[in-house]
Formats: structure tokens, C-alpha cells, sequence
């Protein structure tokens, strides 16, 4: 891997290969962290989603491409449910749930709040780099 130690990517078809395959590493790490935390221990769940995610990924992956390109909310829905799990895992964690006493109401505005605030951020985040 000398490539990658000496930083000699230009002209180099190694360095976007290297670069698809981790890409393609962290999706799928992503992805089963993701099923792993919405099953919430259920194994059957668990299952039925780690399939489910393959079959659509290898399947229709260019359908759900396509998709997203025509209607570019569907990013962002997708990013909601994501920050919407990620955020309930963290207060059903004990270290954090057991310290917080929160009804279901003011936990769903808090999780609702964290997800918007998370959106509105990667929209402006998105809108600078440009």
C-alpha cells in the first residue's frame, strides 16, 4: 500500500478504488448498526431488516437512486429517521435514560427538536459548501 503512504493518488486508479471500497464498508457498518438499533434487541426484527436492507440495496439500489435524485426530500427523510433512532438510543441508554425522567411527550418534543435541529444544520451545512 504504497500508494496510500506516499499520497500519490493523482493519476492513480488505486486511491478511488481504496476510496469506494471503505465508503462501501461504513455504509454497510452504518446500515447494520442502524437495523440493529430500531430492532431493539428483537432478533426476528433484527433479521427480517438486515434482509430486507440487502434485498433493497442489491435489488434497487439504482430504483431508490434514481429516487432520490427526482425528489431530493427523500434524503432528508431518510436522514430524519436516522437522527430520530440515533437519538432515542441515546436515552434509552441507562447511563443517560436513568438520569433523565421525562414523560412521552416531552421525550418525542426532545427527539423531535434534536431531529430538526440536525436537518436544518446538514441544509446549512450543505448550502456553504457550495
Amino acid at each position: 500500500m504504497e500508494w496510500l503512504r506516499t499520497g500519490s493518488s493523482r493519476g492513480s486508479a488505486n486511491w478511488p478504488i481504496f476510496t469506494i471500497l471503505l465508503a462501501d464498508f461504513i455504509m454497510s457498518l452504518d446500515n447494520v448498526i442502524g437495523v440493529a438499533a430500531a430492532s431493539e434487541g428483537n432478533y426476528a426484527l433484527l433479521m427480517f431488516g438486515l434482509i430486507l436492507s440487502m434485498a433493497i440495496l442489491m435489488f434497487m439500489g439504482n430504483l431508490v437512486a434514481d429516487l432520490v435524485n427526482k425528489f431530493w426530500w427523500l434524503a432528508h427523510l431518510g436522514c430524519a429517521g436516522i437522527v430520530w433512532t440515533g437519538a432515542e438510543m441515546i436515552y434509552k441508554e441507562p447511563f443517560v435514560g436513568g438520569r433523565l425522567y421525562w414523560s412521552d411527550p416531552l421525550r418525542w418534543g426532545a427527539l423531535a427538536a434534536i431531529t430538526i435541529a440536525v436537518l436544518f444544520f446538514a441544509h446549512w451545512f450543505h448550502r456553504i459548501r457550495e
